[in-house]
């Protein structure tokens, strides 16, 4: 690229042109003009002479210059060129929204996808279109958020957010709606809470839900409190302190390499980890519960570095619709990471997570007792041939108009048309047709539950014990369809976020890469962040051990805690990663060299023809086939 070029102004002409280079596009052309005497002065750095530096002021956005142009260092630079160019995708996404030919309807639809109905409807379809987003337009249940009926067609609030305003926002007091979301408010939940005894975490966590809902329900122009840093990481200056959030979210998805991702991403010098590798702010049921100050409380390392670089690694926002809606509203040009795995290997990695937590969770002779008769229902063959039994299920209701909820766990899945006289009858119905078109082998190996003639009453007792047991051992991880149904859903959630980042803020990275590329995988993630490339040596393959400083610490059984001991496991413990420890009899090596678990041919070749009409969505939205 060629060096950006600054032309001084001199006394008959007074302004200057400020080139800024970029990859792909015209450099931006920025207009300043020689500061006027009236305009309040900006300071000059420490180590150098106001009298001697010529100010100026930019026009054009001048809440992005912290002090003098002249003096702007490579990272101020960096981080003004990563604005500029989400200004211009900003402006070209406004443009097309304002040229859309959009019915009410259509408009409506298509925000579904975007953030909180902002910005969609003209006057006269403001009311309707209101009611229609009602379900897509909050960030809590009980805080929809504001729909303005404007003719000035305000920009959506995921674009063009601002970040960077020159003078501080004062907090409004802790106990009141807040106006600007500040980092300085009273931690909730506490960072003593795993401390608590069930009767203390109880009442934090009433304190807690009402505490902070008042920075939920907030006006479309809210900001965050304090002054916008000008570096690459964002952070805000409120009241003399800096506080930061992640410049990347590695989405997800979960059993799909995120600790060696977390692992590589730590060789780089710039980059910082936070206080615990996945502070899931913006997971469903935790994000009620906590409020942006606790959550900062992750990148107070990043804040006291000012060339540092953070970012969060909780594997389940991929999926959240919260993540979205936040992310969108508050950090537009954060980056973003998914990794997606081979469905198959998946499937099988989340099935043996949940299966090593069964077993170090419910260890005692009592615990076995309980789980020995639905032992048989969780081995890997049943959980995943149950799993893909639920998804046909759920689809044929669907497709029928079925309204009863989606069958979900380990509960009985039955024939819809009730009463029935046997099997016979409920296989030839219209609902067994539909089960038998999508896979009859599958559908004929349980009818005896689809006709309620499985599990005889006595065996249905103790069923019923062992289910529970199950799912809290294994922390949901054995609980179908999850099992499957998150290896299936890739290309549905990227489409989500695809619809609201623009694709150059969105990375997909296919797992199998870290065993045959791994270096050309960081290489290109290192320059996706801004930041020049590092060896990150020949190990590419890393597993946490245990769960210390895995997660930030909200419920007593959050990382296996004992209530009231403080010599138990908490988060603040640190995060131990080490190498991937696999039975060589249990795996082999894939054709394109990655480490594969083998599975029996029968099943492997079931769940693949689940995943293929999958796996070709995938590939549409990448361009490239993965070969799975």
């Amino acid at each position: 690229r060629q060096s950006p070029t600054v032309r001084l102004p001199s006394e008959d002409k007074p302004s200057l042109t400020l080139r800024l280079p970029s990859e792909d596009r015209q450099s931006p052309t920025v207009r300043l003009r020689r500061e006027d005497k009236q305009l309040p002065a900006l300071s000059a750095r420490p180590n150098s002479s106001s009298e001697e530096t010529q100010q100026f002021v930019m026009l054009s956005q001048p809440a992005m210059l912290a002090k003098p142009l002249m003096q702007l260092d490579a990272l101020e630079a960096e981080a003004l060129r990563e604005r500029q160019i989400h200004a211009e995708d900003a402006t070209r996404h406004r443009k097309l929204f304002k040229d859309s030919k959009m019915t009410d309807e259509e408009q409506c639809t298509e925000d579904e996808q975007f953030v909180d109905c902002v910005g969609t409807a003209r006057n006269e379809a403001c009311n309707r279109l209101r009611l229609v987003c009602k379900g897509t337009c909050k960030l809590a249940e009980g805080a929809p958020m504001t729909l303005p009926c404007s003719e000035l067609h305000p920009p959506p609030v995921f674009f063009g957010r601002a970040h960077t305003e020159s003078e501080e926002m004062a907090a409004s007091p802790h106990s009141s709606k807040q106006g600007c979301l500040s980092f300085q408010r009273e931690l909730c939940p506490p960072l003593n809470l795993s401390y608590m005894d069930h009767t203390q975490q109880s009442k934090v966590h009433a304190h807690c839900g009402k505490y902070v809902q008042l920075e939920r329900n907030l006006q479309e122009n809210t900001r965050f409190c304090g002054k916008r840093e000008l570096r690459l990481n964002p952070c805000w200056t409120e009241a003399g302190t800096t506080f930061c959030l992640p410049h990347l979210y590695i989405l997800g998805e979960m059993k799909c390499g995120t600790t060696s991702l977390y692992t590589l991403l730590l060789k780089h010098p710039r980059l910082l980890p936070p206080r615990t590798k996945e502070p899931r702010f913006l997971q469903q049921g935790r994000f009620q519960q906590t409020n942006i100050a606790r959550y900062s409380i992750n990148f107070m390392e990043t804040a006291r570095r000012r060339d540092a670089i953070t970012f969060d690694a909780s594997p389940v926002h991929l999926r959240s619709q919260f993540a979205r809606l936040w992310l969108s509203r508050f950090l537009p040009e954060t980056k973003l990471i998914v990794l997606v795995r081979n469905p198959v290997q998946r499937t099988y990695s989340h099935w043996k997570m949940g299966t090593d937590w069964l077993q170090s969770k419910c260890s005692s002779q009592e615990k076995k007792a309980i789980l020995s008769p639905i032992m048989p229902l969780l081995t890997f063959e049943a959980v995943s041939e149950r799993s893909l039994m639920m998804l046909i299920y759920n689809k044929c209701k669907k497709i029928l108009g079925h309204s009863s909820g989606a069958a979900v766990g380990f509960n009985y899945l039955r024939f819809i048309e009730q009463p029935l006289a046997n099997i016979q009858s409920g296989i030839n119905s219209t609902f067994g047709l539909c089960l038998q078109k999508e896979d009859a082998e599958l559908t004929h190996s349980f009818l005896p539950e689809l006709s309620s003639q499985w599990p005889p009453r006595d065996l249905d007792v103790q069923l019923q014990r062992g289910k529970r047991e199950a799912g809290q051992c294994s922390e949901m991880m054995l609980l179908p369809p999850s099992t499957v149904s998150k290896s299936a859903t890739y290309a549905v959630e990227l489409e989500k976020w695809a619809m609201i980042f623009p694709k150059r803020q969105l990375k997909v990275i296919n797992t199998d890469d870290f065993s045959t590329s791994a270096q050309r995988v960081m290489n290109d993630t290192f320059r996706f962040l801004g930041l020049q490339p590092v060896d990150i040596g020949k190990k590419s393959r890393f597993c946490v051990r245990g769960k210390a400083g895995v997660m930030d610490v909200l419920h007593a059984t959050d990382n296996s805690i004992a209530i009231g001991d403080k010599t138990s496991m908490r988060a603040e413990e640190k995060l131990k990663v080490g190498d991937c420890a696999s039975d060589p009899a249990e795996s082999h090596t894939s054709s394109q060299g990655a480490e594969y678990h083998n599975i029996p041919p029968r099943l492997e070749a079931r769940l693949r023809r689940y995943f293929a009409p999958h796996n070709r969505r995938l590939y549409r939205f990448l361009g490239r086939d993965l070969g799975w």
